[in-house]
């Protein structure tokens, strides 16, 4: 079993660094550094994102490092997911429909001994898809030029978390190495004149290091198993190095211009959860997060940031206990949830607003002591006010959550 876990490692690690984490083709993606993904894995996606005050236990749970004080002292965790989308843009009466279907997230963890755990992993930081084209008059004539925009690339992120446990509070810290590309082209076309076409292309080279931290503190009242939990990151600069070049529609170069900044950062981040637990029967938590996004301005973007909310609340429950004969039955895991979101995106007076719903089943394999985990989202992000668009979207999360018994204590008689 080791011989495959490393070889599924080596393939999607290679999978994920040759860009295949996109996952978006929404036109909110054109703004600051893209569509920001959630850093929950499998059954955090399936209890509505919630995860700040939730132990690690036989999963990773990447949304507050200290949870991974919760690993078996004898198991190898490890997780792989990919995800689908559908969407249905609606706009001033048009409509677009689109999916996609790409790897998501690699990562490892284990106890390295009783108050230290590890987890190592790649994941998606931010996603970058879109096709706009606008038209517009030329200024005092009634010839008109055409604007198209397309966009793709994203932000992913490395990193090694280390959680440490002192008694009931366990301290965590994620270091992590963000990097990536955004690739913007603007083609701008003239009937009247073919020759006055041109494709601007711009792109971002983006990289950094970054942190955040989190705390969790668990304790027992009544039968029931308690856990509080905070993260925080601080505010992040990226390093950039942007390139623009414009040419012809056959691609000959006319001009071509490089410089490097530190203009782009990613905002500060504050959260608290909880969770409270009554053995396999019942499990419930809840999120809320908050990220500093006013005051930040990214270049050629004129929009003004807000500060953004996450709120998010779910549970999962094995239900069964003595009413199946069937163990296998019995080990099925039934998860629901909830989240809303207030974007840092405000677009012609309006803030960008994202809502959604969950389902999810967490379903044993036979024989490797695993899950397979699946998760439905059916969410709304936009509005069709203000001559803004609405995306109405179905997401399909499947992940498998493999544990693997590597450390065994020797026994001396």
């Amino acid at each position: 079993m080791r011989q495959r876990i490393l070889f599924l490692t080596i393939f999607s690690v290679f999978i994920s660094i040759s860009g295949v984490s996109q996952n978006t083709r929404s036109p909110y993606s054109i703004f600051g550094p893209g569509e920001i993904q959630s850093r929950g894995f499998g059954r955090n996606m399936a209890m509505g994102g919630a995860g700040i005050g939730v132990s690690s236990g036989s999963f990773i749970n990447t949304m507050n490092p200290a949870s991974y004080s919760g690993f078996d002292s004898l198991k190898f965790v490890y997780e792989i997911g990919f995800e689908g989308k559908y969407s249905r843009f609606k706009s001033q009466g048009d409509r677009l429909n689109d999916y996609t279907f790409n790897f998501k997230y690699i990562a490892f963890g284990f106890r390295v001994n009783d108050w230290w755990a590890s987890t190592m992993g790649i994941a998606p930081f931010s996603n970058v898809g879109y096709t706009i084209t606008t038209s517009k008059y030329v200024e005092g004539t009634f010839d008109k030029f055409y604007s198209s925009y397309e966009g793709s690339g994203g932000i992913n992120y490395v990193y090694w978390g280390n959680a440490f446990k002192l008694g009931k509070l366990s301290l965590g810290v994620n270091s992590s190495y963000l990097f990536g590309s955004i690739t913007q082209d603007e083609l701008i076309t003239q009937p009247s004149d073919i020759f006055s076409s041109f494709i601007m292309q711009r792109t971002d080279y983006l990289k950094s290091f970054y942190f955040d931290y989190g705390a969790q503190y668990s304790f027992k009242i009544k039968g029931w198993d308690y856990t509080l939990g905070a993260i925080y990151s601080n505010e992040q600069k990226l390093t950039s190095r942007h390139q623009v070049d414009v040419k012809t529609t056959s691609y000959t170069t006319i001009s071509s211009e490089e410089y490097k900044s530190k203009q782009l950062r990613v905002p500060e981040t504050y959260g608290i959860g909880f969770s409270m637990k009554k053995g396999p029967i019942v499990h419930v938590a809840g999120d809320y997060e908050f990220q500093k996004w006013s005051g930040l301005k990214y270049p050629i973007q004129k929009d003004v940031f807000l500060d953004s909310h996450r709120f998010a609340v779910g549970a999962e429950s094995k239900p069964w206990g003595e009413i199946v004969t069937l163990d296998w039955y019995k080990k099925i895991t039934y998860r629901i949830g909830a989240n809303y979101k207030t974007s840092f995106l405000k677009i012609n007076g309006t803030q960008i607003n994202e809502k959604g719903i969950t389902f999810g089943l967490g379903i044993p394999v036979k024989n490797i002591g695993s899950l397979m985990n699946f998760t439905v989202e059916v969410g709304q992000k936009g509005t069709v006010s203000n001559r803004l668009i609405r995306e109405d979207y179905v997401l399909f999360h499947m992940n498998f959550s493999i544990n693997e018994i590597w450390f065994k204590k020797r026994i001396f008689y």
